[in-house]
């Protein structure tokens, strides 16, 4: 049986799946989940298990920023709404993560990272458009050039 939806009904269910792209693009793209450090079994999925634990924790900190940054705003009633940068976030959290879960007192550095966090908000510009750029297919992450 098909069911047929309404112009309004799709387009609050295209917008629900909307989050998950998003996710799979930071997946893709922000921690580079494609980019393996080795050719095991075993090697891909430790890499996919750090990296997910990797934007889990920062996903937590970053909500307790965005917390803080909605207070900001309302408080000192800003033109714009901020929020926060989610990429800035899993770029600090990239070069913290070993730090953090050495760490046998990790409060003092996810308070860093929270202000860090909170300081590299970006505004909302709603209704916001631009035109796709097409890109060419390249060789994604070579094993001879990985990063440290």
């Amino acid at each position: 049986m098909t069911t047929i939806l309404t112009q309004g009904e799709f387009a609050w269910l295209y917008h629900q799946r909307w989050a998950i792209e998003e996710s799979y693009k930071s997946l893709k793209s922000q921690l580079e989940i494609e980019n393996f450090t080795g050719y095991s079994q075993l090697a891909i999925e430790q890499d996919i298990q750090a990296k997910s634990l990797s934007k889990n924790i920062t996903a937590v900190i970053a909500y307790q920023a965005q917390v803080a940054i909605e207070t900001t705003v309302q408080q000192k009633a800003f033109k714009r709404n901020y929020k926060a940068n989610f990429a800035a976030a899993l770029r600090d959290m990239k070069n913290n993560m070993v730090r953090l879960l050495i760490s046998s007192a990790p409060n003092s550095l996810i308070k860093r990272l929270l202000l860090k966090i909170i300081k590299n908000r970006q505004s909302v510009r709603p209704d916001r458009k631009y035109s796709r750029v097409e890109r060419r297919a390249l060789l994604k992450y070579p094993m001879r050039y990985k990063r440290c």
